[in-house]
């Protein structure tokens, strides 16, 4: 009885303080595999099959998605960048790829061809969140160095602010929402719209050619 109370007890320190997981991965251990991941394709920026990889944090896997997802990439994926069991490969595509240049920096989105508005949360800002549009991923290029949006988000800058000024300063003001100060950005077919609404909506949409009433 006593070795059983022990056992639970532990358990409850291991889940809740320690981080641990039942299927034997932690948030630690992914954050690694991404890091490594990132690593590699900082170093390689000119391999082409990649779409975007992240953290699915309900099912405990790095997932990666490549736009050949067929089981000879996956091996090539496995033997050159990382190999994880606690990597899932996903399909990718097809995609309509587009390059724009902001001031000293260079963003590629992959566009989802035959896309009716879908919207993909992407990224948590704290007050606000950040959805593509019709987008499968954005990439950023900043010195030379290519990593998926999210990333500039979370390690460039001190808060989200900074980095989203970042890019909208090289674009085009194409429209003042008078709901509280939705401003809308525009350069060449890159859209963000950057919410600010009177009743606390900063959401902020990334997508080609967006609509104006995704703030309401």
């Amino acid at each position: 009885m006593r070795k059983l109370l022990l056992f639970i007890m532990f358990s409850i320190l291991c889940l809740n303080v320690l981080g641990c997981s039942t299927n034997g991965v932690t948030i630690e251990d992914l954050n690694r595999i991404q890091d490594k991941i990132s690593e590699y394709f900082t170093d390689n920026n000119e391999y082409t099959n990649l779409v975007g990889y992240g953290i699915d944090t309900e099912n405990k896997v790095v997932v990666v998605t490549l736009i050949d997802n067929s089981e000879k990439q996956q091996e090539w994926f496995k033997k050159n960048v990382i190999n994880s069991k606690y990597i899932k490969f996903e399909q990718g595509g097809p995609y309509t790829t587009s390059k724009i240049t902001l001031g000293d920096k260079a963003i590629e989105i992959k566009q989802k061809d035959n896309c009716d508005n879908e919207i993909d949360e992407y990224y948590d800002f704290n007050v606000g969140k950040v959805y593509l549009v019709c987008l499968d991923e954005v990439m950023l290029t900043d010195l030379d160095v290519t990593n998926p949006l999210s990333e500039y988000f979370s390690k460039t800058f001190q808060t989200f602010d900074d980095a989203i000024e970042s890019l909208t300063e090289n674009m085009n003001i194409k429209g003042l929402i008078k709901d509280g100060g939705t401003t809308i950005y525009q350069k060449n077919n890159l859209t963000i719209i950057r919410c600010n609404t009177i009743d606390g909506n900063k959401d902020v949409y990334i997508g080609s050619k967006l609509e104006t009433n995704y703030c309401k």
